[in-house]
């Protein structure tokens, strides 16, 4: 019996071998294009993922080899007064008071350009002078020359900041300009709300006032009360009549 049952077994396993190779064989075309097409989006996939993380590090390179020229032209410390200003005048620009035309011309092209060009001249003369004083055995010469470029270089970098914060101060002016503009809109608004509810309640109180029954006018309520003191009237002297009839 066991060697019949293993037979049964062997023989189902057989066909279906058969049948999964009959499947395969049939369908053997399809499983291959599908195959292809798996490895052509998977190639696809890869090379715009690759071509992506290229790009992006380009981009940081790029963005890290300007930083550092930055610095080796205008030294570390001008950075990030630099930036203040093209933040301030980004800011200028976009205030509500440059697009209405309130503040004229805000292109500060040119003041930016000139800032940077004092602090890299300033950045340059220092670091000459720099090299110059690390020389060995310092002569007069030398010495007045060194701080004539002390006094220049301070002199350029008063001027950078200077303008420095004047372009902030107009970014702090065209933010007051903005919310006075605003201010305006508000209190336009609330005075045009105030004339409609002026308006509405004006008409709601009179009309009010000129529906209001008169005072000596009749009603079903001025009706009833008097047929009420009417009734104690007459009840009264019924009730003295009564007592007097009896008395």
């Amino acid at each position: 019996m066991a060697k019949q049952s293993d037979s049964n077994v062997g023989c189902f396993a057989t066909v279906a071998v058969v049948l999964v190779l009959g499947v395969i064989v049939k369908f053997w075309p399809i499983i291959v294009g599908a195959i292809v097409i798996a490895l052509v989006v998977w190639a696809i996939t890869a090379g715009t993922a690759s071509a992506k993380a290229s790009r992006e590090r380009r981009r940081e390179e790029e963005a890290r080899a300007a930083k550092q020229q930055r610095i080796d032209t205008v030294g570390p410390r001008a950075i990030a007064r630099i930036d203040g200003a093209v933040a301030a005048a980004e800011q200028v620009a976009r205030s509500e008071a440059a697009k209405a035309g309130w503040l004229g011309d805000v292109d500060f092209s040119s003041d930016l350009a000139g800032i940077t060009d004092s602090f890299a001249q300033a950045y340059a003369l220092r670091g000459t002078a720099a090299r110059l004083a690390a020389l060995p055995r310092p002569n007069d010469d030398d010495r007045r020359l060194l701080a004539d470029a002390q006094r220049a270089a301070e002199t350029l970098e008063a001027g950078a900041n200077r303008r420095v914060d004047l372009i902030a101060q107009c970014a702090a002016e065209a933010d007051l300009v903005d919310q006075s503009l605003r201010q305006d809109r508000e209190d336009a608004l609330n005075d045009a709300e105030r004339a409609r509810l002026h308006s509405e309640l004006h008409g709601m109180v009179y009309g009010v006032e000129a529906s209001m029954p008169s005072p000596t006018g009749d009603s079903a309520a001025d009706r009833v009360i008097a047929r009420v003191a009417g009734y104690h009237e007459v009840k009264a002297q019924v009730d003295a009549a009564r007592e007097q009839g009896f008395g």
